[in-house]
């Protein structure tokens, strides 16, 4: 029990030092958050979804506007449809983040989210996420790292895209007309409230990485011996690096660490030094 409390505290640190930073695409409460998507692949194509009052304001999504999105039967299974115009905001993975969108269906199916029009010509990224829940709104979340449905199978991450495509009950031929509500299509980071951890002993640079992070170590933190161990926050090892007694700077990869919060343990000889990073891939 005892030890449960230290985590808890430990992850109180670390958000402390973290924020979520979020960008809205698509809201459709005011214009430059709306945006209207043209059918095709269906006996709808090529008419236009339209912003409509929420049928169910419960839950996590009481806003007063929401879009629909209607898959006729027998309608193609690759059925959807594109953001015409493009929306006001574009899609910017340039500092990480995942894609968000809350969904509302009445049965189990899935939501495969497109996006094109890549500012530096890169391919379109599509991800396809399963709907679990029905009767209720719920959020879908995309990772811009996974790679794409479609070759080359690219990663999102680092792009920039202008065009949005829908395809609800994607590979699915439909025996009898469905509707979806959608709402809130949003990119969401962590980012660091501090760029720097430091204190007399170590400074750890920068505090939210995808690639890596340098420890550096005072002169007054020396032992024949020193380490570092990166742990989660459940107290799992994730990896040790001896250091050299005379070294003062360490670098340690955290491109191979799965997104989360993790601490930083300098050890040298008896005293230790902890500090917090967040991986954001």
């Amino acid at each position: 029990m005892k030890k449960n409390y230290i985590f808890a505290f430990l992850c109180c640190l670390f958000l402390a030092n973290v924020a979520i930073a979020q960008v809205t695409i698509l809201d459709f409460e005011t214009a430059p958050k709306s945006a209207v998507f043209q059918y095709f692949g269906s006996t709808l194509e090529p008419t236009l979804t339209a912003a409509i009052d929420n049928p169910d304001k419960t839950g996590i999504n009481k806003s007063s506007k929401v879009s629909n999105f209607k898959k006729p039967a027998g309608s193609q299974s690759w059925a959807g449809a594109f953001s015409n115009p493009v929306p006001t905001t574009q899609v910017d993975f340039t500092t990480g983040g995942k894609a968000t969108i809350k969904v509302w269906s009445d049965h189990v199916g899935n939501l495969a989210l497109k996006f094109e029009e890549s500012t530096d010509g890169s391919p379109n990224w599509v991800q396809k996420v399963e709907i679990k829940e029905i009767n209720k709104w719920i959020e879908l979340v995309f990772d811009p790292s996974s790679a794409s449905l479609e070759a080359p199978n690219n990663k999102a991450t680092g792009r920039v895209y202008k065009k949005i495509v829908l395809f609800f009950d994607f590979d699915t031929v439909l025996p009898a007309e469905k509707t979806w509500y959608f709402d809130d299509l949003i990119v969401k980071s962590v980012v660091g409230t501090n760029d720097v951890f430091s204190n007399e002993l170590i400074t750890i640079q920068p505090t939210v990485a995808s690639e890596s992070v340098t420890v550096n170590f005072a002169e007054s933190f020396d032992a024949d011996t020193k380490q570092i161990n990166v742990m989660s926050l459940e107290g799992k090892l994730v990896a040790t690096y001896s250091i050299l007694a005379n070294s003062r700077q360490q670098v340690i990869p955290v491109n191979n660490l799965p997104n989360g919060l993790y601490l930083i343990q300098a050890k040298a000889g008896v005293v230790f030094q902890t500090g917090k990073i967040v991986v954001n891939h």
